[in-house]
């Protein structure tokens, strides 16, 4: 396999923040974790002290942000499985559910076909569904289908979120 993958199981580069014994190598199994998980390790934006509900109420009343037709409807909203973040209308009348993360989750891509299916059902409508994320791994993206992808860097202070720099908008089939 480390041919395969054009690994040195000799090399000696280490990872921040693992501690390594005399007999641990840099292996293709290490390798694989340094490309998939070292990015949740970096936090790329001052986000480390932000809470999702804080992130919430600053997006409420700055729903602009996202679209600059939305009109609050709910918060939190329960549904079959899980519950809505944020649920707003436009000025046409079309539903969105919007959720939102302040890290790196995988449980977005089940979040983001069930809860638009089981809203949708319950409605009898056709919502939009937007997700918004800091920068989103590569690995969670592949697997998003029909959403509108907003990554964000927070702008805080030690303890609230002074803004918020919309890196990318992005529409995923």
């Amino acid at each position: 396999l480390n041919n395969l993958f054009n690994t040195d199981p000799n090399l000696n580069k280490k990872v921040e923040g693992i501690e390594y014994n005399e007999v641990f190598k840099n292996n293709l199994d290490i390798n694989y974790f340094k490309s998939f998980y070292t990015e949740e390790l970096s936090n790329k934006d001052n986000s480390e002290n932000i809470k999702e509900s804080e992130l919430e109420d600053y997006l409420i009343e700055h729903l602009d942000i996202i679209n600059p037709h939305l009109k609050l409807i709910e918060r939190q909203r329960i549904i079959d499985g899980g519950i809505i973040d944020i649920l707003a209308i436009d000025n046409k009348g079309f539903y969105y559910i919007i959720e939102l993360k302040v890290k790196n989750d995988k449980k977005l891509v089940w979040q983001a076909d069930h809860y638009k299916k089981i809203f949708d059902e319950e409605m009898n409508t056709n919502s939009r569904f937007i997700a918004f994320v800091p920068k989103l791994k590569e690995s969670i993206k592949q697997n998003l289908r029909d959403i509108e992808l907003i990554e964000f860097e927070l702008k805080t202070s030690e303890t609230e979120i002074q803004s918020i720099n919309v890196l990318e908008r992005s529409f995923l089939w």
